[in-house]
């Protein structure tokens, strides 16, 4: 009654209890219905708890004795992880213990200084074995393939030079080095050898013009036969040889030859004209 009204109490609203599975959980395994774990677990009794239990628990067993995912290790990683990681992807103790195998084909241009350096830098980042292997046979294979360019240029150059320079080809060449050593000394012949400027038909020709210029001023010796080295004779034996083929036998031309290869044959054997 209100204001000697009378009225209808309202009803009294109970809140709802949801039944909870884990309230079955009594005696020993009571600790287990605060377990984080079991939180994503709904139901009211283990008839509806029961089937998502079993799968989970299946799940995880397949799991037990997979091998986890190795996590590469980033800025906040211990020195501990990181040595853990460098060893579980063989990163050897020193670079020395990479044990490598240089590449066969490229021996003849392989700068173990470079190598040295290389392993070094790699062991620093951590590169594993099979990776730096397989660097260095690329390298190997790259330093094969420029090596037969060297060789193709050369040849083309030996094959332009001696068209046009005929007989006169080794010595002319000799000039030409003279001049290189004249000029530059070692680091020039070097940097030619190591740029590929030394095979270039216009190089060698216009060291030989400065060559012969130089020989004039009296800056180098003459060329001739008393100045050629055993090589240098040696190669222009080939050319002079060849050149015998083309002309009359007998004829003065041809004789002249004769005497070239003579005294070049002498030079080339270790003797002098």
């Amino acid at each position: 009654m209100v204001d000697g009204t009378l009225t209808q109490d309202p009803p009294i609203t109970l809140p709802v209890v949801v039944p909870d599975w884990k309230t079955g959980l009594t005696g020993d395994f009571a600790p287990l219905a605060q377990e984080a774990s079991l939180a994503s677990f709904k139901g009211k009794d283990w008839s509806e708890v029961g089937p998502s239990l079993a799968k989970s628990y299946v799940e995880t067993k397949k799991m037990v004795g997979v091998k986890q995912t190795l996590r590469i290790p980033d800025e906040h990683a211990t020195p501990d992880e990181v040595a853990a990681y460098r060893k579980a992807i063989g990163v050897p103790d020193t670079p020395e213990g990479y044990g490598i195998k240089r590449p066969e084909a490229a021996l003849a241009a392989w700068d173990e200084t470079a190598e040295k350096n290389f392993l070094g830098e790699m062991h620093k980042l951590g590169t594993p074995p099979h990776v730096v292997q397989a660097v260095l046979n690329w390298y190997g294979q790259y330093l094969t393939e420029e090596q037969r360019g060297w060789h193709r240029e050369a040849e083309a150059t030996q094959q332009i030079l001696r068209t046009e320079w005929g007989p006169d080809y080794a010595a002319n060449v000799g000039v030409a080095k003279r001049a290189i050593q004249q000029y530059g000394g070692d680091a020039l012949v070097d940097l030619f050898a190591q740029n590929g400027m030394g095979r270039h038909p216009l190089v060698v020709k216009t060291f030989a013009a400065i060559g012969k210029e130089l020989m004039e001023a009296g800056a180098i010796a003459p060329t001739g036969t008393a100045h050629l080295t055993a090589e240098e004779a040696q190669e222009r034996l080939k050319t002079l040889q060849a050149d015998l083929l083309k002309v009359p036998q007998g004829s003065d031309q041809a004789k002249a030859l004769i005497d070239q290869i003579i005294a070049h044959q002498k030079i080339a054997s270790g003797g002098r004209a």
